[in-house]
């Protein structure tokens, strides 16, 4: 060997050792695999260094679970999908593959005991749960939010009624005449979305609309819940409860709750509904809801009548509940 290549096989030593010294110290898990075949071959190196790892902690370490457990309609996509980029990218290399776990529940394997759930039915998720959770060792890490009616109540319109509304060309009044019949007519299916998950996650943290809201208003759009019991379902789990008004804010909200994670903004209906992005764009401001509409949404259904009020479209007395003015 001539003693220029001497020299290049020791600087490359001493590189090398240095990269394993700095991979070590920083306590995660990565591959040394940034040597190239001409580097490798000057070190007489016989094997693949991407099969070496350095084991250590990380923000999504083996066995971490992301649960998404949410109303529809309340930006389910765009978290799930940080869960998946966050559980994708990382030093194990390997990347959320979905399975068949639980009907209603999606289930994604992201390799290192490490999974991604997605719920609108708690019901379900709460089965899943049970199937794939170990260990309360286990972290686990839960997001929903919320959204005001105003602009939850169109969403879902706009997603019940797809077919004939989404391409649809027509004017304001035809598309709120519409918009007011499936109020009427889509109310049980209404009150069933506003009670599938969100009252049963809030009430195994401790927790109700009004109180997470009080919360969520006095940090600024999010709030926190932590259930420090080691045993149940959701035992040393964390809650992380999002306002979608303040949804610009939330890759801050989720770095303070789980450091590292990379968030993913979800699509828009205006995006993909794009002949009827304008009248839906003026419901939320210039749709006047009538008493009689909803009452007839709300029923006798407390959950729905706790979502409704914590927004300031209803007020409870003792006799009644008045409708408030739009804000």
């Amino acid at each position: 060997m001539s003693n220029n290549n001497k020299r290049i096989r020791s600087a490359l030593l001493c590189i090398t050792a240095g990269m394993m010294f700095v991979a070590y110290h920083q306590d995660i898990s990565s591959p040394i695999n940034s040597l190239t075949q001409a580097s490798r071959k000057l070190l007489g190196v016989s094997f693949d260094p991407s099969t070496v790892t350095v084991k250590g902690k990380h923000p999504f370490e083996e066995g971490t679970i992301g649960l998404v457990i949410n109303t529809p309609k309340c930006g389910t996509g765009g978290l799930t999908e940080t869960f998946i980029k966050s559980f994708s990218n990382n030093p194990y290399g390997s990347k959320c593959v979905g399975e068949d776990l639980q009907p209603k529940t999606a289930n994604f394997n992201c390799g290192g005991d490490r999974r991604v759930l997605r719920t609108h039915d708690m019901e379900s998720g709460i089965e899943a749960i049970q199937m794939i959770r170990q260990s309360t060792d286990q972290k686990c890490m839960i997001a929903t939010a919320t959204r005001d009616p105003r602009t939850w109540l169109p969403s879902v319109f706009m997603q019940r009624r797809a077919k004939k509304m989404c391409h649809a060309t027509m004017t304001k009044q035809a598309f709120y005449a519409e918009y007011r019949k499936w109020l009427m007519e889509d109310a049980e299916k209404i009150r069933y979305f506003i009670n599938i998950a969100r009252p049963w996650l809030l009430d195994h943290f401790g927790s109700s609309m009004t109180q997470a809201m009080e919360e969520s208003r006095r940090n600024g759009g999010y709030a926190t819940f932590k259930r420090e019991q080691t045993s149940g379902l959701f035992g040393q789990c964390e809650l992380l409860f999002l306002e979608m008004e303040e949804s610009n804010l939330w890759p801050e909200f989720l770095q303070k709750a789980w450091p590292g994670i990379s968030f993913a903004k979800g699509k828009a209906r205006t995006d993909t509904c794009p002949e009827s992005a304008a009248n839906y764009k003026s419901l939320p401001q210039g749709y006047i809801y009538t008493k009689e509409e909803l009452a007839h949404v709300i029923a006798d259904d407390v959950n729905a009548a706790e979502y409704f009020r914590v927004y300031g479209m209803w007020r409870d007395d003792d006799t009644s509940i008045v409708i408030q003015g739009q804000q």
